[in-house]
């Protein structure tokens, strides 16, 4: 429940217009609502609509989620490899109230530090490093601040719901004290990056023919399908094992266990492909 003006207290519906645009409509506490109160809420998403309002965000794909970056946090996590990985808390631009950071993007590769450099017109290193293990609060405190980095102009991020996170699982881990750490959101792309085939961030000159695709022996197509044909065997009989169909369905402990197992099997099998002397494939 919520005050809601002049309406006192009400219970906020989200209901889906035939055009697949989500309203989310007040419902009164004290009385009923009556259907020609939810035509005229439906009549007036149909004259939006005719008047060339969008349901999906300019530049953005169906089931993309659109918000805009205004400030960034940057925090380093140390993994087990004892390699370092910069991670960039995301606050929203277009909903200046909510004080936290609404993604922290994981900058695992070079490229994704070279992407994100191009969209915000910052330098990951020149950011100074936040080290708690809460996100910080935007204008909690002075201290605090420091760390929170307003962009000099705002840009666009495409995310997408995770098809791993599972609400009845997150809700059973709160329940008992535990933590859940699947994210809800899954990075998709900056959309205001332009990248030419080459990956530059600028045009570029047309470049020169590639050359001709070099063909693998085949002795290495032999090894590489007998690869494939071990990790499909070795993930299907683990699913089979867990009572789920595909990857999506796996919990987080099962893919890991699923992930250990696996590459465990392909290291063994690609070591007795090493001391094969007749090259032959042990798969």
């Amino acid at each position: 429940m919520s005050e809601n003006g002049e309406h006192g207290k009400c219970a906020f519906v989200r209901l889906f217009h035939s055009s697949g645009v989500q309203v989310s409509i007040p419902m009164p506490a004290d009385r009923k609502m009556e259907t020609a109160e939810f035509k005229n809420i439906f009549d007036s998403v149909t004259a939006s609509l005719e008047a060339g309002w969008l349901v999906q965000a300019p530049g953005f794909d169906p089931g993309e989620i659109k918000d805009t970056v205004g400030w960034v946090v940057r925090s380093i996590k140390e993994n087990e490899d004892k390699t370092e990985t910069n991670v960039i808390a995301l606050y929203s631009a277009t909903n200046e109230g909510f004080k936290r950071p609404f993604f922290k993007r994981y900058l695992n590769r070079e490229s994704d530090i070279h992407d994100f450099e191009a969209v915000s017109g910052l330098k990951v290193t020149d950011l100074p490093v936040y080290i708690g293990k809460d996100g910080i609060e935007r204008g909690a405190s002075r201290q605090t601040d420091a760390y929170v980095i307003q962009v000099a102009k705002p840009f666009p991020v495409a995310l997408k719901p995770n098809p791993l996170y599972k609400a009845e699982e997150a809700a059973a881990a709160k329940a008992a004290n535990k933590g859940y750490f699947v994210p809800t959101k899954v990075f998709v792309r900056w959309p205001s990056l332009v990248k030419t085939d080459g990956g530059d961030h600028q045009q570029a000159p047309a470049a020169a023919a590639a050359p001709a695709p070099v063909k693998n022996s085949p002795q290495q197509v032999t090894m590489m399908e007998g690869f494939v044909k071990l990790a499909k065997a070795n993930l299907t009989a683990m699913l089979a094992n867990y009572g789920i169909r595909s990857i999506p369905d796996m919990t987080v402990v099962q893919f890991e266990d699923a992930r250990a197992k696996l590459k465990d099997r392909v290291d063994e099998a690609m070591a007795v492909a090493a001391k094969n002397e007749n090259g032959e494939s042990p798969f």
